[in-house]
Parts: structure tokens; sequence; C-alpha cells
């Protein structure tokens, strides 16, 4: 979906704005942040460092550890002259999440803390930011966020309230569904609050009992079927967990195809149906 914004004629992508001290030592290009190397109105360039402050290093909980969009800074960093000890603010318009790439910690790993720009070739992509087309792409990354992100400022978000929001979000990005399609994604959200046991409410009773919905990628590897939660993500840290064996029991409809043989008899009656409706 994301891709076919390219078959778009026209595009309204949002700015990204920058304090003028940031085009001194960088270029933004297609999202990418770059080094600088050859701005005369700067002198002594190897003296100068990029330095983030430890604290504003914030992991994405629900991605994966080797994800390449798991670390991220929002709104801002700093360049420090470290022979003279200034210091410039780096900042962005409406704290954006800035995604610090491979060779920015391996970086920040050599320089203990800091980013020495004579460590630095032009090739180099210190941040990543996610540029978004006002028509389809910011609603769309809007909908993934609603299903994927812990809502700080509502934690307690109700069933209605989400479905709700859904609805809004697929009229918004141009999505042909209907809102029962997002109602039925929500539905496999909702675990029993508290959670002890990766069990649903009981939705039979005249008064749902208490609930809570989780993000789809926590829904997955917290699923009451083992193999549901090792196809999706974190192998390792389902695996070392005690949960593999004495709570997580459950079946799924993946389950025939972890088993060493599999009956085909509904592909053959289903073979069979079509060729009967053929002959008519």
């Amino acid at each position: 979906m994301i891709l076919s914004t390219k078959h778009l004629l026209t595009t309204v992508s949002e700015k990204i704005v920058f304090n003028g001290d940031f085009y001194k030592f960088f270029n933004l290009y297609a999202g990418e942040i770059n080094p600088i190397l050859n701005n005369p109105d700067i002198k002594d360039l190897d003296d100068w460092a990029v330095w983030i402050n430890p604290n504003s290093i914030q992991k994405s909980e629900e991605l994966d550890d080797d994800s390449s969009f798991n670390t991220y800074i929002t709104g801002k960093f700093y360049i420090q002259n470290l022979v003279t000890k200034e210091y410039i603010e780096i900042f962005t318009d409406e704290d954006r999440e800035m995604y610090l790439t491979e060779d920015c910690l391996d970086l920040m790993k050599k320089g203990k803390g800091y980013i020495k720009f004579k460590d630095m070739s032009e090739d180099t992509t210190l941040f990543e930011l996610v540029i978004m087309n006002n028509e389809l792409t910011k609603p769309l990354y809007t909908l993934m966020s609603l299903l994927n992100t812990v809502d700080k400022e509502n934690p307690n978000r109700s069933y209605s309230e989400m479905a709700q929001k859904f609805t809004e979000l697929l009229l918004e990005a141009h999505i042909d569904a209907m809102a029962i399609s997002g109602e039925i994604i929500i539905n496999r959200l909702i675990r029993k609050d508290p959670d002890t046991d990766f069990e649903r409410p009981d939705f039979s009773q005249d008064e749902l009992e208490p609930y809570q919905i989780y993000t789809i990628l926590r829904a997955l590897s917290n699923n009451k079927s083992a193999l549901i939660g090792l196809a999706s993500q974190d192998i390792k840290k389902q695996i070392l967990s005690d949960d593999l064996v004495t709570k997580k029991t459950g079946h799924s409809y993946i389950d025939p195809f972890f088993k060493k043989k599999t009956s085909t008899k509904r592909l053959t009656d289903i073979r069979e149906h079509l060729r009967a409706t053929r002959k008519k």
C-alpha cells in the first residue's frame, strides 16, 4: 500500500525543518542525515563531534532488538567542540523521531559517546527520518501506530474508541475496506486484565469482564499458541521464557504446517467441488 504512492501524480509530503545551525554541519536528503565535511565556514572541523544525551535514547519496545528501526531520539542532539567545549543544540520542528543507524551506533561506541567528524565520511548516514506523504503515507503510518503502539495518554482506551479511530483512519487514507475489517483485527487483540495465561475475556457474559487491548506484535508473541508466537518475532525471548511450556498450550490454525504428515483431504474436497462447479 505504501509503495503504491509512487503512482500518485502529485504528492504533498511534509516538510522537515531543522534550526539554522543544522545546515552548517549536515545535509538532509531523502530522510537521511549526512555530515558536511567541506564547509569553509567551520574551522577545525576535526575538533567537533556529535553528542547524543544517553537519557534521550529510546527503544521501540515492540520491535526486535536487532531491528534497524529500534533505537531513536526525539527532537534534538548536540554538536560539541572537544577543544573549546563549545556546544550547539540541533533540533527539529515538532520533536520528530530520528532513528540511529548502525554507523551512528558504531561511531558512538568508538568515540566513547562522541561521534567525531574526523571519523566520518560524506557517505556516513547518522540518522534516518520517516517522511510522510500527506495523501496516503501519513494516515497509513498513523493506522499502524494505532495497532502497534501503546497510547501513553490513554492506556486504557476502550474497544469502541479504538474501532472508531480505526474507521476514521480508513476513510482518511481512502482505503476501500468496511469498518468491520478493523473491528475484526481489534477483536483479536483483546486479553483479560490482568492477563495471567494469555486468555481472552468471556464475551458470552451479560457484563464484559475487565479487559485490555494489546498491540499486534505483543498479541502475537504473547499468544496461547506457542507456534503463533514463534512464527512472529522475539524468538529468543520466547524460547527462554517458562511460558513456552507452562502457559502456551493452545492450538492454532498453523499447527498442521508443523506436522511431519498433514492431511490433504480438505484440499482434495475443494478441488472436487471446483470441478463439479465447472461442469454445471
